[in-house]
């Protein structure tokens, strides 16, 4: 039940039903639920001691005479309490002013003898500290079935404490210890009316007025009455601040729910967000990892010990414990605060490994990872795993950012290529078992959380035409549901992509060819010293990028890369006699173009076979030539030898330096045309 300072905030609390049945339950389920117990026909006796010997020797002392009195322990201190019930149910067993008796020591015992008290039982003290019984609890003994104390009884337990030291905390008679007032100051409490009943709402008043805990301190201690030492006094003032701060804290929520006309919380969506914000023990219990789009729990709950990712079965608790405040929300609802709330408290574990790691100033990027991973050391191999690592780091912190190129490690099987890649990117953010890229989000949904993602074999990309692998390379975002919301949307992507493969030629497309960076395994790599030295790696590789160092390779190293792709690529027969054609036997004046009907005769393609099939492996194969080929979209009109002019086809280098290169060649006509 939401409160105002002590007292339960909905009207008629008291006469809600509550079973003994209900009571057994929050106390084996919720061990922080706060189950107290309305001290009615009950008596207690709170020996709230500090000094374990003494409060067993009064404890034994009070049993002796007393006994039979069930014993609630709190935490793992000497303090207990012992619950007996009145003999007389309507006896005057409350006596005015002489609740509390303290000892010089500093020891307290209190008698709670009227209808007003409460202790709790199932639940945790205000020092945090959980309630426990020695032997049977009240779910275990009915109250008519507890040891009765008569009035007589009662009065010699006072008696008793008189004997062994302990001073009552009298209520002074008015005309001896009149009200203390000031006249400018604030307002001292008039302690004629109980120490704990004045102390406790003057210091909730300088609570709500904003005062700060010293000052409310200095001024309390001036409080201090007889029987009560200096630590002990302040003792309790801490306390009472700590329970009236936690009270207004837990005022300024409560009075923001949306009540029923009975005054029950109703399950709106305000009032679920403000008790998951609010409401012990789910205040911060939530936080989501936008990593993987996924809730996880920040503390133990009371249904559950271990943290982790949120799963149906803690919707279905929190339903119930929604219930209990008398709100009955839907699963969808519930599932919807969650990751409201949770989103509040999002964090990436990614990105917080990285910001935490510390670089010793030892450069290893182009140096020692080489010899981990067993690739024989050059300026390509070195600018290749400079750039992978770094762009690793690029979409760690920015994701969605452009990474186009996958690294790709060659070598026989068992050198470890896969082992490594998980050990470098760490087994939870690693994923090796992709789906085929065209069998719709399947692939998408399998990058949720990864940072590193490998085509074991490549048999996620041979089983994909080359288009479809370069445009999954190239995206920027995918499109997918987190769990338990109700629509897709787009998630920048985080993770960098790498291949390992047995095998000399793999890359089929020259132009998508350019997408991979592949470099070469010698001989089995060493992981327990890739591991060792895994965080080194990346802590120089978030230095270089928070430097400004760019991920993507130089031009110069570009044509390197490119050297090496062509070694991989499974080469068509055209290419040979179509390079050596342009760069050899043509010669050019004006533009450098080449055209449909100079590549049909120099192949002897004959009219049958000039198709749309055709055309589509010329344009592959003018784009492996150097200078970066590329058919222009619509037709050129072109001279023939005989006067006509036909409309076709033709292929022009982008790149300046080839241009410039051929337009050297000057042709042996004179009219400055390209026959055909």
């Amino acid at each position: 039940l939401p409160l105002d300072g002590k007292a339960p905030k909905v009207p008629k609390w008291s006469e809600l039903p509550i079973t003994r049945q209900q009571v057994a339950q929050w106390a084996a389920e919720k061990p922080k639920a706060n189950i107290g117990l309305r001290c009615d026909q009950a008596l207690m006796v709170d020996i709230d001691i500090e000094v374990p010997a003494e409060a067993q020797r009064m404890t034994e002392l009070i049993l002796q005479q007393f006994p039979g009195g069930l014993i609630r322990r709190r935490g793992d201190s000497a303090k207990l309490a012992l619950l007996y019930r009145r003999a007389v149910p309507d006896g005057a067993y409350k006596n005015p002013g002489q609740k509390r008796y303290c000892h010089t020591d500093g020891g307290v015992v209190e008698l709670f003898d009227n209808s007003g008290a409460q202790m709790g039982i199932f639940s945790s003290g205000l020092d945090g500290g959980d309630y426990r019984w020695d032997g049977p609890s009240p779910l275990d003994v009915c109250l008519n079935d507890l040891p009765p104390l008569s009035l007589e009884q009662w009065r010699a337990l006072r008696q008793l404490l008189t004997g062994e030291g302990y001073v009552a905390a009298s209520r002074p008679k008015p005309d001896q210890n009149p009200p203390l007032q000031t006249t400018n100051g604030p307002q001292v409490p008039d302690l004629s009316e109980g120490w704990n009943t004045q102390v406790f709402s003057m210091i909730g008043q300088r609570v709500r007025s904003g005062a700060d805990d010293a000052t409310i301190e200095a001024e309390a201690m001036t409080w201090k009455q007889p029987g009560y030492g200096k630590t002990e006094t302040l003792k309790e003032v801490r306390d009472l601040i700590r329970r009236w701060r936690a009270y207004v804290a837990a005022e300024t929520w409560d009075a923001q729910l949306q009540l029923s006309p009975r005054g029950i919380p109703r399950a709106t969506m305000k009032n679920l967000l403000l008790t998951l914000q609010n409401a012990e023990p789910l205040k911060g219990g939530f936080r989501l990892n936008s990593l993987a789009q996924e809730v996880e729990l920040a503390k133990p709950l009371p249904w559950r010990s271990d943290l982790g990712q949120i799963d149906t079965d803690d919707f279905t608790h929190l339903r119930a414990f929604f219930n209990e405040l008398g709100m009955t929300p839907t699963k969808q609802d519930t599932m919807d605060a969650v990751y409201a709330v949770a989103a509040q408290r999002s964090f990436n574990p990614i990105q917080d490994y990285l910001t935490a790691l510390e670089w010793d100033g030892i450069a290893r990027l182009e140096t020692q990872l080489p010899a981990l991973l067993s690739i024989k050391r050059n300026p390509y191999v070195a600018a290749t795993l400079r750039c992978w690592m770094i762009s690793a780091i690029a979409r760690a912190m920015n994701p969605g950012c452009k990474v186009d190129t996958m690294l790709i490690l060659e070598g026989a099987q068992g050198v470890g290529k896969s082992t490594a890649l998980a050990t470098l990117a760490s087994r939870p953010w690693f994923l090796d078992n992709l789906a085929d890229i065209g069998s719709g989000k399947t692939a998408e949904e399998q990058l949720r959380g990864k940072w590193v993602v490998e085509f074991a074999e490549l048999d996620a990309m041979n089983k994909a035409e080359a288009t479809r692998v370069k445009a999954f390379l190239t995206r920027e975002k995918d499109n997918w549901r987190p769990l338990y919301r109700s629509a897709n949307k787009d998630h920048p992507r985080s993770c960098v992509f790498a291949g390992s493969t047995n095998e000399d030629r793999y890359l089929r497309d020259a132009t998508g060819g350019r997408r991979f960076l592949p470099v070469k395994v010698m001989h089995k790599i060493d992981i327990p010293k890739l591991s060792a030295l895994r965080d080194q790696l990346f802590a120089e590789a978030f230095h270089l990028f928070d430097q400004g160092v760019k991920w993507w390779l130089t031009d110069a190293e570009q044509a390197l890369a490119r050297s090496e792709q062509d070694l991989r690529r499974e080469r068509d027969p055209w290419e040979e006699v179509v390079e050596g054609y342009v760069f050899h036997e043509t010669t050019f004046d004006g533009e450098v173009r080449i055209s449909q009907r100079d590549l049909y005769e120099k192949l002897e393609i004959q009219p049958e076979r000039q198709n749309r099939l055709t055309m589509q492996r010329l344009d592959k194969v003018m784009a492996t030539l150097p200078g970066d080929w590329r058919r222009l979209s619509t037709r050129q009109k072109i001279q023939c030898r005989d006067g006509k002019r036909l409309d076709v086809f033709v292929w022009e280098p982008l790149e300046p330096e080839v241009r410039a290169q051929l337009s050297k060649c000057k042709s042996a006509n004179n009219n400055g045309q390209r026959y055909l």
